[in-house]
């Protein structure tokens, strides 16, 4: 009842579509599709960049621990942890 509502709300009362119920049903399954894909697109990232923090820090401390031998840049990349962590 509420999904056709919507169908005669959205697609029978605008006026440049004179279309019949198919068609409206293709159309709205058209438009979740677009906003499925949308979603996806905008949480895909978030979702990975939550689930790679640990990997991510385990990078960071990999290269302060070899990549940064001189005084100058290990108290720089001291500082950065702590401001940071």
């Amino acid at each position: 009842m509420f999904i056709t509502n919507c169908y005669k709300y959205y697609f029978y009362h605008l006026p440049y579509y004179m279309l019949t119920k198919n068609e409206s049903l293709v159309l709205h399954l058209i438009i979740c599709l677009l906003l499925m894909l949308v979603a996806y697109s905008i949480f895909k990232p978030t979702y990975l960049i939550l689930t790679n923090v640990n990997k991510i820090s385990n990078v960071a401390e990999y290269l302060h621990g070899a990549y940064l031998n001189s005084y100058e840049l290990s108290a720089l990349s001291d500082f950065f942890f702590e401001t940071v962590y």
